[in-house]
């Protein structure tokens, strides 16, 4: 009999039961939940693909489980939480590995402990046609969620990431594949906060990213880089970043590259930074609040290091009058060529609007205010934004339920020291 795999915690043991038969399949100890759950997946992969949903609890994994073609993994929501220690063989929670069609959805993979622990918590390596939804991955020393070695056709839809040490999302080695030569991968609609990148992308090659909100990394937004390959056609539409410690976009050796309609805020480096990239459209973002309140003061757009055929147009490109005005609207050094500067809105800066260097680059159309904007009637200028007696939001991170409202008593200069807390008025 084919049926749906039901496994659920009682008390120290974990068991497995058919959703028909309500025949106990497998059981153990929770310290073997690993090896039971891994048996319930081998049985459906055997069978040629089927689901094993996994009630609430807290499962501790050994070992990571492996996922096979067209099996399901589904959850309760973030109630069913796959914890991976520092004694884990691998450091992994979930892997999908050389398989097609599997789907893993509604559930938590966390790192034990205070600081980041284990590799990554979910990871789909050399798979096609594959769905990562609604599950939220915290607390690793590498990735939270990592697409790796030629993935293809995947979709991350709807997922949450926070708090992993080099980035919470990773796209890594994914240019040719057995399925052709650039198919594409979906990002979407996922949210990550605190970690290191918000989400990075090595030698990846077309990528849509849409939707997706990046909040308090401690790097970059969005990190394009090449290593063996280019990371070549992405997309980064309708999405948002808020108080990144990096550049809210960086791009080097990253070709093909389509950066539109976003709203990044808050970067503590440079808004969109384009390091030797070919064939560019940086269009209709709203820029704001670059290099915030630290020096030295930075710049909206910034093209450098033989970027070419580039076209930068209909930006929105300002700081806010309470932070430092930038030092250059959008650069463009000597060594860039033929591209076109045009159409933005720049406000509040240092030395210039607009500066292009290239060799046969245009600039024109440009609006230009040496001043910053009053913001709309109601909102104060005389103090600054979270001045006064406040409240820190705990770094978020750091839990998965609920914000926590314990006040540490920090005043405003403390921001300056620490720009990856957001602080909040506190309620009379």
């Amino acid at each position: 009999m084919k049926e749906k795999l039901i496994a659920y915690q009682v008390a120290e043991k974990v068991a497995v039961i058919g959703n028909i038969s309500r025949a106990v399949l497998f059981e153990g100890k929770l310290s073997e939940c690993s090896g039971v759950l891994q048996s319930a997946l081998d049985r459906l992969a055997a069978e040629g693909g089927g689901s094993l949903q996994v009630e609430s609890g807290t499962f501790p994994l050994e070992r990571s489980l492996l996922v096979g073609s067209f099996v399901t993994v589904s959850g309760s929501g973030r109630s069913t939480c796959f914890q991976v220690n520092e004694n884990s063989q691998d450091g992994r929670g979930i892997v999908v590995k050389d398989c097609s069609g599997a789907r893993v959805e509604k559930l938590a993979v966390v790192g034990e402990g205070s600081t980041p622990c284990g590799e990554s918590g979910i990871v789909f390596d050399n798979c096609g046609d594959c769905v990562l939804d609604s599950v939220f991955a915290k607390n690793f020393e590498k990735y939270g969620i990592l697409l790796d070695n030629n993935s293809f056709l995947f979709r991350v839809v709807n997922c949450s990431a926070a708090g992993n040490a080099d980035a919470n999302i990773m796209l890594k080695d994914l240019c040719n594949t057995h399925a052709g030569d650039f198919p594409p991968r979906l990002v979407s609609n996922c949210t990550v906060y605190g970690g290191g990148v918000g989400i990075r992308l090595l030698n990846s090659t077309v990528v849509n990213i849409s939707s997706c909100l990046v909040y308090q990394a401690e790097s970059h937004g969005f990190l394009l880089e090449c290593g063996k390959y280019n990371a070549n056609s992405v997309l980064i539409t309708g999405c948002r970043t808020f108080q990144v410690g990096g550049s809210a976009v960086y791009a080097k050796d990253a070709h093909e590259l389509n950066v539109s309609s976003n709203t990044f805020c808050w970067q503590r480096e440079h808004g969109i930074v384009l390091d030797n990239v070919n064939w560019a459209a940086i269009n209709a973002n709203c820029i704001m609040d670059n290099g915030v309140r630290h020096d030295p003061p930075q710049c909206g757009i910034v093209l450098k290091r033989g970027t070419r055929g580039a076209q930068v147009s209909g930006n929105t490109v300002f700081n806010w009058p309470e932070q430092q005005p930038m030092d250059q609207g959008i650069v463009e050094d000597e060594s860039c060529y033929k591209n076109i500067i045009a159409n933005n809105i720049v406000s509040y800066y240092l030395n210039r609007d607009v500066v292009s260097e290239g060799k046969l680059s245009e600039s024109h159309g440009n609006l230009s205010e040496n001043m910053a904007y009053a913001p709309a009637q109601g909102t104060p200028l005389d103090e600054p934004p979270y001045d006064g007696s406040l409240v820190p939001i705990h770094k978020m991170w750091k839990c998965m339920g609920p914000f926590e409202n314990e006040q540490f008593g920090f005043t405003y200069p403390d921001f300056k020291r620490d720009p990856l807390i957001n602080y909040i008025q506190k309620e009379a």
